[in-house]
């Protein structure tokens, strides 16, 4: 489930990559400006060198994070937001300094933990109860 979770994910860099021309982790500006790098340590690194604005876009980001990894095997959009998770852990100070930066890289994890709590709450809804109808059909209350 988790290897099919990464499709829309994959996809998404595509229509980017296909509309901009670069994937958007190898963007020329995070490649020059060296935004890119080891995993968790860039997240650190971040955490120090950004201003107070940043680190509340990052500390936003981590929530969403924690709550797609902390829901990923319940579904498939869960699961998929777990894997959007993954270019969080790689950015560096360059990229949360500015707002657009962080909210274009950022976007499909926005988007499928809000799908993922509404599936959730969905999912848990009690179904409806089935009341006889006179003339014999049942009608949902």
């Amino acid at each position: 489930m988790l290897q099919t979770s990464a499709v829309p994910v994959v996809a998404w860099h595509l229509v980017v990559a296909d509309r901009f021309g670069f994937l958007p982790l190898r963007a020329p500006r995070l490649v020059d400006t060296g935004a890119l790098g080891l995993p968790v340590v860039n997240l650190v690194r971040s955490l120090i060198e950004v201003d107070a604005a940043g680190i509340l876009l990052i500390a936003i980001r981590v929530a969403l994070g924690i709550l797609a990894i902390r829901v990923w095997r319940s579904s498939d959009v869960c699961a998929a937001a777990a894997v959007s998770v993954l270019p969080i852990l790689a950015v560096g100070p360059f990229t949360w300094r500015y707002l657009g930066d962080p909210a274009g890289l950022t976007a499909f994890l926005e988007v499928l933990v809000i799908l993922a709590v509404v599936t959730q709450h969905w999912g848990r809804a009690e179904p409806s109860r089935q009341v006889e109808a006179p003339s014999g059909h049942k009608l949902a209350r």
